[in-house]
């Protein structure tokens, strides 16, 4: 999980961000080819029809492969439920980077 739940109790409505470690990485690795770095965020259409409110979170290679980062899960899918998974995965993208360089390990 990243970051922290954004619970608001008074509204039942619960968002959270998901990811690995690998895939925080694909948000620097997109960054290395030159090109400015494009989030795309994906909320399937069909699965908020019925109630299940998943939010796909990548970037794009020069190549138009997807590359996933990070999924956000909502109970009601509005801006603030955008906004928290958005900023949760870029304070976890830019941990790890730094995480990583101060491992001295390979990003």
């Amino acid at each position: 999980m990243l970051g922290e739940a954004l619970i608001v109790e008074e509204t039942e409505r619960v968002t959270v961000a998901i990811s690995t470690e690998n895939l925080l990485l694909n948000a620097y690795r997109q960054s290395c080819f030159g090109l400015p770095s494009l989030i795309c965020v994906d909320t399937t259409h069909r699965l908020i029809i019925e109630g299940h409110c998943c939010m796909l979170i990548g970037t794009m290679s020069p190549t138009q492969n997807f590359h996933t980062i990070a999924y956000g899960i909502c109970s009601h899918e509005d801006t603030a439920a955008h906004e928290h998974v958005l900023h949760a995965v870029r304070e976890a993208v830019n941990a790890t980077v730094a995480d990583r360089a101060a491992k001295k390990m390979r990003v």
